[in-house]
């Protein structure tokens, strides 16, 4: 139950990293 805690504490930085990447690229389409 530990680990599955430190990988769901990693997929949510994934996930928030993947979102904040995408955003990027929506701003320098509108550039």
């Amino acid at each position: 139950m530990h680990a599955w805690g430190i990988d769901g504490h990693q997929l949510t930085i994934e996930i928030t990293e993947s979102m904040m990447m995408e955003h990027d690229t929506e701003i320098f389409k509108r550039a």
